[in-house]
């Protein structure tokens, strides 16, 4: 995955301190404003292998700003996939 072959060596590299997200949801796949088409399960997938980074990397830091989206319907969900999986840290 990028994760494994780009992300990885770089936080090997650069040893953060402290990882920042902005988590944005507008490449869902009910999302009109991109065709990335990502599932809610491909976002919770993401989201626990940066927390397992920041585990790794910057003992457990991490900083999570919402950026939104502009699918109404799923917005809610998503945010509240990602705030379950920051809580469960």
């Amino acid at each position: 995955t990028l994760i494994d072959k780009d992300l990885i060596p770089a936080f090997d590299r650069f040893q953060p301190e402290v990882i920042l997200v902005s988590a944005g949801f507008d490449a869902h796949e009910d999302d009109d404003m991109s065709d990335i088409n990502l599932s809610t399960s491909g976002y919770s997938w993401i989201m626990n292998r940066v927390m397992g980074l920041a585990e790794r990397y910057a003992r457990g830091r991490l900083i999570s700003i919402l950026e939104g989206g502009y699918s109404l319907s799923r917005l809610p969900e998503l945010a509240c996939n990602h705030m379950e999986i920051l809580l469960k840290g």
